[in-house]
């Protein structure tokens, strides 16, 4: 490499260098070692202009980053920088600090989960969604729904109901709904496979049902225009879930 670099590149360097970790006075006299090859603190002082203490200081740390290597001639020590290819060291470093804090984190707090939402609107879009969420669900796993107008995504899906139905028992998705009273003879004339229900007294029909998959849950509210609101999040599946687990409990 050649010991005479232009300013800009220099100072581009040393940018970079600070991205990397290292604090300015380390990345200079880091520089100052690939410019001058192997010397001693003397002129490593008189190429940086930092005092004595300072070069020995963050040859020190440099030296700890892998990044710097000395050798005593003549009962004195010379340092020189190590090949530039040790620098992706630096990143690897960084990589095991960030997944040790991560991992110290998770012992002293509840870090939440990611979550995504996603809002689908229309009958169309509605219907799309319906299918793609099936189809990317496991086999052998169960579907809870709180529902209240059960015959809106019948109606909405329409010549493809029958369709969706195949795909579900062939994937052998199971399906618990918890309705009200009300809707005993609508779901009694169903007969799905697959599928069982309890009702609760009263009638609380709503146009908004609550779906709960393994690991998020959908809002389908049935107004104008349909919507449905994904929100992807395994703890709040599990919550829903409980809650879905203590109205099934009271149905009948």
């Amino acid at each position: 490499m050649s010991k005479h670099i232009d300013e800009n590149l220099e100072n581009s360097i040393l940018d970079d260098l600070f991205e990397l970790g290292l604090n300015s006075k380390e990345a200079q006299i880091y520089i100052a070692l690939i410019k001058l090859g192997e010397v001693g603190t003397s002129k490593i002082c008189a190429h940086t202009s930092l005092h004595r203490q300072f070069v020995y200081q963050f040859l020190d740390s440099l030296e700890k980053k892998g990044l710097v290597q000395n050798i005593i001639v003549r009962g004195r020590k010379k340092f020189s920088a190590k090949n530039p290819e040790v620098i992706s060291k630096l990143l690897d470093n960084k990589k095991l600090i960030a997944e040790k804090v991560i991992k110290n984190i998770g012992k002293i707090a509840k870090v939440p989960e990611e979550q995504v939402v996603e809002v689908n609107q229309g009958d169309d879009s509605y219907v799309l969604s319906a299918f793609d969420l099936l189809s990317k669900t496991s086999e052998n796993v169960e579907i809870l729904i709180i529902g209240g107008n059960g015959d809106k995504f019948v109606k909405i899906l329409g010549t493809r109901m029958s369709e969706y139905e195949k795909l579900r028992t062939k994937k052998h998705i199971s399906i618990r709904y918890i309705g009200s009273e009300p809707q005993r003879q609508e779901l009694n004339d169903k007969n799905r496979d697959l599928f069982s229900y309890r009702l609760l007294p009263g009638d609380f029909t709503d146009i908004t049902h609550t779906i709960i998959w393994p690991d998020f849950i959908t809002l389908d509210t049935f107004g104008v225009p349909t919507t449905q609101t994904i929100i992807h999040n395994p703890a709040v599946s599990v919550g829903y879930k409980e809650f879905f687990e203590t109205l099934w409990n009271m149905g009948k």
